[in-house]
């Protein structure tokens, strides 16, 4: 059957969702709210695919083979094909083969005008108890639409990477010419929609935290759908795909938000990572879209490296966030040292050289500025068998030669409150990309938990995101003193370059 190629020319649900479709990229994610119209773009995508083959040589078709994966057949039969089913109607394009909760096939061809015929393969599979390995390499495809992505296996991504590009047949491609290493007309990659994600999901270290994501996979990030500030709650104007949902409710982004939880306002309408439905971030004005760089900050030559340390008492996990403090109520993060297991003061003072000596050491100096529980006494081995009595911060500053300095409070609300202040500063505070571990704690892995009746905990859980963040509160409590504004170590008194720590033999 010989379709009509108007879904092309139909309009896009807002310009992000038009750049994923037109997307070259290897691998390419579009991520919005609820309502964005995703499915509908990945729909759309499948017969850009096919327009980006090169004709075959035997009978001049450009051929594609399109595999749709889903976690579940009911997935497929009830999310995925309603969508499919509005870009592709049955009197355009025929009927779609299979059965209720089973795999479907949609196989067309559409002629272009001036360019011939395209023949178009869509295979609706599903996850479910299949061995993944095994039927990702049982498919020879052109491209791979991964449905709500953050769903399925982590290791999806890049076996399904590895099988593009098999489809069509050798003898439907042109031969290269002389010396041709690429073929930049035909396409072939993995394209696919989520959600934003829970920050515990793979998803949200594969993708979105930039520095764990390939250059040549891109994520695609829809507006949100609603503005800062509610309740009561208002549409952001800027919402995409609110051409079609204006026909339903001129207000159904808000109207939404009225019937929505905290946690799923902030993760599926306003897009930014979620966290347990049972807990709440404790720096809810982090925003990773604000408050982190596009790429890496680099280190100011006439400033000290102010590192945030949270250790001594019965810390089992010391971390130090590394960070620069341009101006009062300005700090950028260049570096952490998050360990995930136990670590001794010993342990924690190398890292700490280790970081200084190659990520930031072309800063002015350094100087710790610690948890006070670093006043408390320890006995440390001695070298001839013997113990000595020491304060952890005196055998951290022994250790790394950086002088150790305490920050004024460990009350959490004026540590807190400090960080707070920097987060609500426009352009107070931002993040390298690469330090990943206080991104995920600042997006919501530092929270409360909720006590049967949702009663909130007066304090954070203690888990591996805690140590990090509290680190970043004493740097920045310290620095930039209990007032919020002066009488810290921020500004022209800093550290003099001559307290550099000596380099690592």
């Amino acid at each position: 059957m010989a379709a009509s190629l108007e879904i092309l020319q139909s309009r896009s649900a807002g310009d992000v969702a038009n750049a994923y479709e037109q997307s070259r990229a290897r691998v390419a994610v579009i991520l919005g709210p609820v309502g964005g119209g995703k499915t509908i773009s990945s729909s759309k995508k499948c017969i850009r695919v096919a327009r980006m083959q090169e004709p075959s040589p035997r009978d001049g078709i450009r051929r594609a083979r399109i595999v749709v994966l889903a976690r579940t057949y009911g997935d497929i039969w009830d999310k995925v094909l309603p969508s499919y089913r509005k870009t592709y109607p049955a009197s355009m394009f025929g009927e779609i083969k299979g059965s209720q909760n089973r795999q479907a096939d949609h196989v067309y061809d559409i002629r272009e005008p001036g360019k011939g015929i395209l023949h178009v393969e869509v295979l609706f599979r599903a996850v479910q108890d299949i061995d993944l390995e095994d039927f990702v390499r049982g498919m020879e495809c052109t491209a791979w639409w991964l449905t709500e992505m953050d769903t399925l296996p982590q290791a999806i991504v890049e076996l399904a990477a590895q099988r593009v590009g098999r489809y069509p047949e050798p003898d439907d491609r042109p031969e290269p010419e002389e010396g041709q290493t690429e073929r930049p007309l035909a396409y072939a990659g993995v394209f696919g929609d989520a959600n934003v994600p829970d920050i515990d999901d793979w998803f949200y270290n594969q993708f979105w935290l930039a520095a764990n994501r390939p250059s040549h996979w891109h994520l695609f990030l829809q507006p949100s759908a609603i503005l800062p500030g509610g309740p009561p709650w208002l549409q952001n104007p800027n919402a995409e795909n609110l051409q079609n949902l204006r026909k339903a409710d001129p207000n159904w982004y808000a109207t939404q938000a009225r019937d929505m939880q905290a946690w799923q306002i902030r993760r599926f309408l306003q897009c930014k990572p979620g966290y347990s439905r049972h807990a709440t971030p404790v720096h809810e004005l982090f925003d990773e879209v604000r408050h982190v760089a596009a790429g890496r900050i680099q280190i100011d030559p006439y400033k000290p490296m102010i590192i945030g340390a949270d250790g001594g008492g019965g810390t089992l996990h010391p971390s130090a966030a590394f960070m620069q403090n341009p101006r009062p109520m300005q700090w950028r993060v260049n570096a952490e040292f998050a360990p995930q297991e136990r670590c001794s003061v010993e342990e924690f003072a190398h890292n700490i050289l280790r970081v200084m000596n190659t990520q930031v050491k072309r800063s002015a100096g350094a100087i710790i500025l610690g948890d006070p529980a670093m006043a408390q006494g320890m006995t440390f081995g001695g070298g001839g068998g013997g113990f000595s009595i020491q304060t952890y911060g005196q055998k951290l500053q022994a250790l790394t030669g950086i002088e150790v300095q305490l920050a004024p409070s460990n009350k959490p609300a004026e540590r807190r409150g400090a960080l707070a202040k920097v987060l609500k500063e426009h352009d107070g505070f931002s993040c390298d990309p690469r330090v990943t571990y206080l991104i995920r704690a600042l997006a919501g892995g530092f929270r409360y938990r909720k006590r049967a009746g949702d009663k909130v905990l007066l304090e954070p859980e203690k888990n591996m995101h805690s140590h990090i963040a509290e680190g970043c509160e004493y740097g920045v409590l310290g620095g930039e003193g209990m007032t919020g504004f002066f009488g810290g170590l921020g500004g022209d008194h800093g550290v003099p370059a001559d307290l550099m720590p000596p380099p690592i033999m």
